[in-house]
């Protein structure tokens, strides 16, 4: 019996060989699967290759998506680092330099001895604590969102 289905299955393989040619996967036959007729066997077949190439190219847009995103973050740290040639004060006309300054002022309080990593961290440690409540919420939208995306 085992034989008879595997000369089926590699019977169906050999019919769909030119629509497999860039997939890998393997066959796992279930219980009953023996008294599947040819043609059963190949409609199940061709409806799994079917869904596995929409769920491959459903990854692909999502990787270049991801490039995209990517280079995105890219061209913005290029573009916001290093802006600005002129020296950042408290009388800055800028928007953007008063919201640098008060970063720096911030840190320097709380430095201690001149020590500026000591004052990083902890102007870290304020931010993600003020930020702890907003850290729950997002993390049931990417539980949510990445739920939506599940095969059933």
């Amino acid at each position: 019996m085992r034989n008879k289905i595997k000369r089926r299955i590699r019977h169906v393989l050999i019919a769909h060989q030119a629509e497999l040619a860039t997939l890998d996967f393997v066959v796992s036959a279930r219980k009953g699967v023996e008294f599947l007729t040819y043609q059963e066997l190949e409609q199940k077949f061709t409806s799994c290759t079917k869904n596995s190439k929409e769920i491959y190219q459903e990854g692909l847009s999502c990787e270049k998506e991801k490039s995209k995103l990517a280079g995105l973050l890219v061209l913005a740290l290029l573009i916001l680092t290093a802006c600005g040639t002129s020296e950042v004060t408290a009388s800055s006309p800028d928007l953007w330099e008063r919201f640098v300054y008060f970063f720096a002022v911030t840190i320097r309080f709380l430095s201690f001895n001149g020590s500026t990593g000591i004052g990083i961290i902890l102007f870290t440690l304020i931010i993600r604590t003020v930020l702890l409540p907003v850290f729950p919420i997002a993390d049931q939208c990417f539980t949510q969102n990445a739920g939506s995306t599940a095969i059933e």
